[in-house]
Parts: C-alpha cells; structure tokens; sequence
C-alpha cells in the first residue's frame, strides 16, 4: 500500500477534504472522484462536491458527471454540483453574464444538505485556489468554514514549482491546512525532470508530494492507474515507473 496516499486516509474519511490544482485541468476533477472510490473500497463511505462548474455545453460531459462515474456517487448530478454556467470563464464572471449571483450563504447551505446524509465530503474547486466560486468567496473560504485540509493537484510540467509553491503559500496565508500535492504527469515529462521538481516543492515548502500519476491516454483509465497507484510500496516515484 502506498503509505503516502494512505497516511491520511482515516481523517479525510471522517473530516472530509477540499481538493484544488494549481491551474485549471489539471486534472483535479478525476483525482477526487478515483480517490473518493479508493475510500468507498476501504470501508469509508464519502460524498464528492463541487459548489460550480463553468464551461457548460449542451450534450458535452460534465465535471459532476465526472465525479459522479467516478467515485460511484448515488446523488443526482445536481445534488453533486448545484450551480452550473455556461461560459468557459472563472465561475463567478459566467454567473454575471447569465445575470445570476452565487453567494456565500447560498454555497453554505447547499454543502450542509449534501452533509446532511451523514458523509464526509470531497470538495472539488474550480480552476485554481484563489478563483471566485462566487461574489464573496474561493474555496478557502469554504475549507475554513468546514474546518477541514486540502490537497493540490498539479502538473508535471515546466513552471510547476512556481505554481505549486504559490498555491501552497496562499493555502497558508488563508489559514489553511496543506495535506500534501499528488502531480499529474500530463505530458509525458523525463523522469529525471519530475523527481527534481519534486524535490524542490517538498524542500521549499515542506509539502510531502504525495502521488505522481502516470500519463493515461485514455483518461477513464486514471482511477485504475490511481487504484494500483495506492497499492503499490515504495517511493512515491522512481525514474518513469509508479512504484
């Protein structure tokens, strides 16, 4: 078993945890739906939640769809994402240009009833930390009011330890926990070149990087590739092989 991905299993079953990258697709979407299965195949029933999504077309796949093949969710997809935008923008600026406002309150509310079926959530962000989900809040703001920890998803890819290392540091000027990153190699990048960056997050912030998830062409492969990824002992990377 993978004791990185493991160390924190118990307390996200029983607290939950809000999941946000340090960009948009970076993959956040199918990490918390892949992990949110690992915890219902351990014994630990979840709910996945996102509070927005944009981007929203006609008859096009939606991160909530997503999340909710993923993780195996009963829920409707509205009960999994209550507030959807068409506009591929930042979620607040589509909600404007439809003349509809999210607020704080109204996102609040919609999480306690998800809450109210007894389960812990997996809260999914949109784009990166400091994005407006709405007009007076970012999923900061939600991690505090629920008093639970937060993973970064990442890429793999030139410029990530700026972007991570960032995101790090503002989870932190927010007051918030930062369980550890787990890095999404999107781009076939040289071995070599991720376990440097590795190295330097964990070195400059003191982060464990928790995960590195292989390529997938196929991106319905991901929560087998995360499945075998957590089984598996060892370090967390090693010279192109999850191990």
């Amino acid at each position: 078993m993978n004791v990185r991905l493991n160390q924190f299993l118990d307390r996200i079953a029983n607290q939950g945890v809000c999941i946000t990258g340090t960009d948009t697709e970076v993959g956040k979407t199918w990490f918390a739906g892949s992990y949110a299965y690992i915890l219902k195949q351990e014994g630990f029933p979840v709910s996945v939640f996102k509070a927005v999504q944009s981007g929203v077309a006609d008859n096009q796949l939606t991160d909530a769809h997503i999340l909710k093949v993923l993780s195996e969710d009963d829920a409707h997809v509205c009960e999994i994402c209550p507030n959807s935008f068409q506009a591929p923008v930042a979620p607040v600026v589509a909600a404007r240009r439809e003349g509809r406002i999210l607020h704080y309150e109204s996102a609040i509310e919609q999480i306690r009833r998800r809450l109210s079926f007894g389960q812990p959530l997996l809260i999914e962000g949109a784009g990166g930390i400091s994005v407006q989900l709405g007009d007076d809040f970012d999923l900061a703001r939600i991690a505090n009011f629920l008093k639970i920890p937060i993973l970064i998803v990442a890429r793999s890819s030139l410029g990530t330890v700026n972007h991570t290392v960032l995101t790090i540091e503002y989870a932190r000027m927010k007051g918030l926990e930062v369980l550890g990153v787990v890095m999404n190699d999107q781009t076939r990048e040289d071995p070599a070149f991720i376990i440097e960056n590795i190295n330097m997050i964990e070195q400059m912030t003191g982060v464990p990087v928790v995960a590195v998830m292989p390529y997938v062409q196929n991106k319905w492969e991901y929560r087998e590739q995360l499945v075998q990824l957590y089984r598996q002992d060892g370090p967390v990377y090693e010279m192109g092989e999850v191990t």
